[in-house]
């Protein structure tokens, strides 16, 4: 089934028939292969975003990114993987932990595909209009798509029921929200930690040559 995969082009004609394809995950979960596809798509969606950024960008930045956002990535996955792992086994309805995750890597790539055109047709904007309000909005739809992928191969590839789907699903997306929040009220109070030290800095300076 691995090297169908790639011949008769699974990777991507899933894409409109996930009904089927999820649950044939029941039988061979893959995971090697896709996760080896999305990290190549992963380095081509940054690739495409360095050339959207200024000249004076290091390429040290890219090399930067490269190493770690795949690594960050699939921890990424891991925990998503780990969170509907547990809910379902305290649930007491165990789920296969390489199915949920060979979900999660397709639902991903899926992200993956739709960030990639969104990010080409970007440039192509940039180029012919110089307007990129608009299509950065478009962009994030990148991460829409993986949430409503994410929500049917849970809901088609796994032996659950409605309650126990919606549960997971709301919660994950609650959670996400949350840990959202979370990290934008520890920006906020460092960026005041830091506003406060630059004041004290100044306070010091006009203190010690007597303005």
């Amino acid at each position: 089934m691995n090297l169908d995969y790639l011949r008769n082009g699974t990777f991507i004609t899933f894409l409109w028939r996930p009904k089927a394809y999820f649950t044939s995950l029941r039988n061979n979960p893959l995971i090697l292969l896709p996760l080896a596809i999305a990290l190549i798509f992963l380095i081509v969606r940054e690739l495409i975003v360095f050339l959207t950024l200024p000249s004076f960008i290091s390429k040290e930045l890219l090399s930067n990114n490269l190493a770690l956002i795949p690594i960050f990535t699939i921890i990424i996955l891991l925990l998503t993987t780990l969170y509907f792992f547990m809910i379902f086994t305290l649930a007491k309805n165990k789920q296969s932990f390489q199915l949920i995750f060979s979900i999660v890597i397709h639902a991903f790539l899926v992200s993956l595909y739709g960030a990639i055109v969104f990010e080409v047709i970007q440039i192509i904007i940039i180029n012919l209009s110089q307007d990129t309000v608009k299509m950065f909005k478009l962009s994030n739809l990148g991460g829409l798509i993986y949430f409503v992928y994410l929500g049917m191969g849970l809901k088609w590839g796994l032996s659950i029921s409605n309650g126990q789907f919606l549960f997971a699903f709301i919660t994950f997306i609650l959670l996400i929200i949350l840990l959202a929040i979370i990290l934008i009220v520890l920006v906020i109070l460092l960026l005041f930690a830091f506003l406060n030290d630059i004041s004290e800095a100044f306070t010091q300076f006009w203190r010690v040559f007597g303005f």
